[in-house]
């Protein structure tokens, strides 16, 4: 169109000079899994909730919290290929995704500080090329049940 002018100066990139330093190609996964995992958490230390080796991807699922008292400064830990996520504490996450789900991190879908009983819910789409490890870090010296339930594929 050379009648008007190309304000986003994309139109003269040229396709064939584009070189990319490392091309990434998504693995086929297989069928969809389904872990149901039920595990008393500890104080003081990181209880690995699941864990899953190899390439992957999160399809979603939940996790309930059946807590004796406040949850609101442990944390949900997530490793994703070696890197630790930053511990999200749960009260920030009642804050900030009531509801939804944001990256790596949880959605918020119950919170009852009455009789201890949360929801959450994990973010679907989540890949991970070596391995993925989600724990709970109970900081309010509690020994809550937390209930996993998630779908995810291996490739």
């Amino acid at each position: 169109m050379p009648d008007y002018p190309d304000f986003t100066q994309y139109a003269y990139i040229d396709i064939i000079a584009q070189s990319l330093g490392r091309v990434l190609t998504r693995p086929t996964y297989g069928g969809a899994q389904v872990s149901t995992i039920l595990k008393a958490a500890n104080p003081g230390v990181d209880t690995e909730l699941i864990a899953m080796a190899g390439e992957g991807m999160i399809y979603g699922g939940y996790m309930a919290i059946y807590a004796n008292k406040t949850i609101a400064t442990s944390a949900f830990v997530s490793v994703i290929d070696g890197n630790v996520q930053s511990p999200v504490l749960f009260e920030v996450l009642k804050k900030f995704s009531l509801g939804q789900t944001h990256g790596t991190a949880l959605g918020v879908t119950h919170w009852d500080e009455i009789t201890f009983r949360y929801g959450f819910i994990f973010p679907e789409g989540v890949t991970f090329e070596e391995s993925a490890v989600f724990s709970y870090r109970e900081d309010e010296g509690d020994t809550p049940a937390v209930l996993i339930d998630m779908s995810y594929a291996l490739a």
